[in-house]
């Protein structure tokens, strides 16, 4: 089926994911010298008993300018520790936001391991309410900038549980409930931009994921890793408004690779892949620019069916608590996997500070230009991956 023929929804909960997404920590940090959990003053380990374990914890004010909704600030928080010796680390954090064009969200995340590892368990709960603009796929707005401003408001609600079949192999599910209300400035433009044969006012998405998950994970470290592969794998299934007639399917691909070049000095390479396929409503197409594929692009400018990127960063802790990355990749987004006809670009630098030594957790700003000549900033918990 023609991307054009997609049935009408929103982007609420790609907002919701990015939100989250900057105010925890990522999978990669820019310090290959941070150890975790770290040892105690006479040189033991730490001393494990009950359920949180070494916590360390962070504060962090986020400044926000983004192309997509505006100036503002966001406010993150994360409780970092381990529950038992043999787990990876875990967090609970808390993420807000405000901006200048009356956005603004809130979000609760966690993310938990225990069992000795055997087991891997996330969660996010959040309500957003953003303005921005629309541009429509790469099918109905292409070569042009046409666009619609729209106001949404809605709830997420998302969890994972994954338990380990062999060494360093995750297999588990994922549930997602998403609503989401919609109101468009130009009904009648929108309606064009959905090619829904018709103006459009206000919008109202119920939508439930269903789906399978697998992982390899074989970094020497949780946050600061040098060495080692992680790569993540989903397949979902999804009804918008639960009726099969709006029936959807999505498969993801992250591979991330990081590779010690010289001392304080790491490689991280990161690709991605993104296919779909059925009723796909707006907020669950691919997006290029979310979770920082790539850094340079306002989420949503370019969404479409079909998207891949690939990125490399060198990673370098210069001294005491300061790190400093450079990075450039490219990527496409398409109706369907044969069409990659046009590719994007961006590169950029940015600063590192170690926040938390004890789980090498950093806060980084980064600047990046893309294609078109625009420039962009961001600042966020962890790595980009």
């Amino acid at each position: 089926m023609h991307l054009a023929k997609i049935k009408k929804g929103v982007r609420i909960g790609a907002l919701l994911a990015v939100m989250g997404y900057a105010c925890v920590p990522g999978h990669g940090a820019a310090d290959p010298a941070a150890t975790q959990p770290a040892l105690s003053e006479d040189g033991a380990q730490p001393d494990y008993q009950g359920f949180f374990n070494n916590p360390s914890f962070l504060i962090v004010p986020i400044p926000i300018s983004n192309p997509t909704i505006g100036s503002g600030l966001g406010l993150a928080t994360a409780m970092f520790f381990k529950s038992d010796r043999e787990s990876k680390s875990s967090f609970f954090g808390t993420g807000a936001f405000f901006t200048s064009n009356g956005s603004w969200g809130a979000a609760l995340l966690g993310d938990v391991a225990f069992d000795e590892d055997r087991y891997h368990t996330r969660g996010t709960t959040g309500y957003a309410n953003v303005k921005y603009d629309f541009y429509g796929t790469q099918a109905t707005n292409a070569g042009n900038l046409r666009h619609v401003s729209l106001n949404q408001s809605g709830a997420l609600f998302q969890t994972l549980f994954e338990g380990r079949v062999a060494p360093d192999f995750y297999v588990g599910g994922q549930l997602r409930l998403l609503t989401v209300k919609t109101k468009f400035a130009i009904p009648e433009l929108a309606g064009e931009l959905l090619d829904n044969d018709g103006p459009l006012s206000n919008l109202k998405n119920n939508v439930a994921t269903l789906g399978l998950t697998a992982k390899v994970d074989t970094r020497d470290k949780d946050y600061s890793p040098g060495n080692g592969l992680l790569i993540q794998a989903a397949f979902d299934g999804g009804l918008n408004d639960f009726t099969t007639r709006q029936a959807y399917t999505r498969a993801t691909l992250f591979l991330n690779r990081y590779d010690t070049v010289a001392d304080d000095l790491v490689l991280a390479s990161h690709g991605s892949f993104c296919g779909e396929g059925g009723q796909v409503p707006i907020f669950d197409l691919c997006l290029f620019g979310s979770q920082n594929d790539l850094r340079g692009y306002a989420v949503g400018r370019y969404q479409d069916k079909t998207m891949f990127t690939l990125q490399e960063e060198l990673r370098w802790h210069a001294f005491w608590r300061i790190g400093f990355v450079a990075f450039a990749g490219m990527g496409s987004v398409a109706p369907t996997i044969n069409r990659f006809d046009k590719l994007l670009y961006s590169g950029g630098a940015g600063m590192r500070f170690l926040a938390s030594r004890e789980y090498g957790v950093n806060i980084g700003i980064d600047g990046a230009v893309n294609a078109e000549g625009q420039a962009t900033y961001y600042i966020q918990v962890g790595e980009a991956f």
